[in-house]
């Protein structure tokens, strides 16, 4: 491996932290300008660092295109370094706060229940290994309720589908895993005994869909579906809830499209059917205030980036 821990590590009396920190926001929003805006620092200087950090490797970690920037494959190599340089740094700092009585709290976690039921409990786990004094208060919220209680400051992180977010605003999204998209069905749907459908005979079918108040993530994504397939669906229901929507599509009130996760919820009450070719895919991850996160949160996003692996 050309840039591995023992390396870094040693490199660290060249560099600093805020390298490896400036370089993971670089290479997780692909853009120069928007990496700036998140870490609050003008463009110039985070340019700069980027050129030095790249200097004191001898290596490029970004190609550099016109609106966006892409990870050399060296830079990749480094990214996983750089995540466990840090992860190692803040499980050194909770515990040493741990051992001297200040490691113990609460973070404060909103999370989406149907996408994140099998990436959170794998999270959780990692992060009681590394700070278990710290109680995880989790809240089931809507995605609108995350990001409304991410500004007032209510949670500390929110794990969920990407949502609409204002440029330069004050939340950040980091995406975790792309998640491929299926058809949910009722186990006495026609469809229940095929082994695909297309996107366009999804949208074709009365189709149960999330409440527009409250998911404004879901609605984004779902306008990017109808744009491919060119075809309106009918709304047969609107729910407030996964669980909402696994009962109505049980029900026989309609179809619905999920990412597989669904069905982890769901069990047999309903069937998943993939679609082919791929609908536009969901993506998960986090969502955090800009600016330094505490320890316990740099931590936490680490380990939620350990179980997206």
């Amino acid at each position: 491996m050309l840039v591995g821990n023992a390396y870094l590590l040693g490199m660290m009396s060249a560099m600093e932290l805020r390298h490896l920190r400036y370089f993971m926001a670089v290479a997780a929003a692909r853009n120069i300008t928007r990496a700036a805006e998140q870490l609050h620092i003008s463009q110039p200087p985070l340019s700069r660092q980027i050129r030095d950090l790249e200097d004191e490797l001898g290596v490029l970690l970004f190609d550099r295109g016109n609106k966006q920037i892409q990870l050399t494959a060296v830079g990749k190599i480094f990214l996983k370094d750089a995540r466990d340089v840090l992860q190692r740094v803040n499980e050194a700092t909770l515990r040493v706060r741990a051992l001297s009585g200040q490691g113990a709290g609460e973070l404060r976690i909103g999370y989406a229940p149907a996408p994140t039921v099998e990436l959170l409990p794998r999270a959780m786990k990692l992060f009681r290994k590394v700070a278990p004094k710290i109680q995880v208060a989790l809240q089931d919220l809507s995605t609108d309720e995350m990001l409304q209680s991410l500004t007032a400051r209510e949670i500390d992180l929110a794990v969920l589908v990407k949502p609409p977010l204002k440029k330069g605003g004050r939340l950040v999204f980091e995406l975790l895993q792309e998640m491929s998209v299926g058809l949910v069905v009722a186990v006495d749907h026609p469809f229940a005994r095929r082994r695909s459908v297309t996107l366009e005979e999804s949208l074709s079918q009365p189709f149960v869909a999330f409440i527009r108040k409250g998911y404004s993530d879901y609605h984004h994504w779902l306008d990017i579906v109808v744009k491919k397939a060119r075809i309106k669906p009918r709304l047969a229901a609107q729910v407030d809830s996964s669980s909402s929507m696994i009962a109505a599509v049980q029900s026989g009130q309609g179809v619905a499209l999920a990412p597989p996760t669904f069905v982890t919820i769901a069990a047999t009450r309903v069937k998943y059917i993939p679609v082919i070719p791929p609908a536009p895919a969901i993506n998960l991850g986090f969502v955090v205030r800009t600016g330094p996160a505490t320890p316990a949160v740099q931590a936490f996003m680490n380990s939620l980036r350990l179980a997206a692996k």
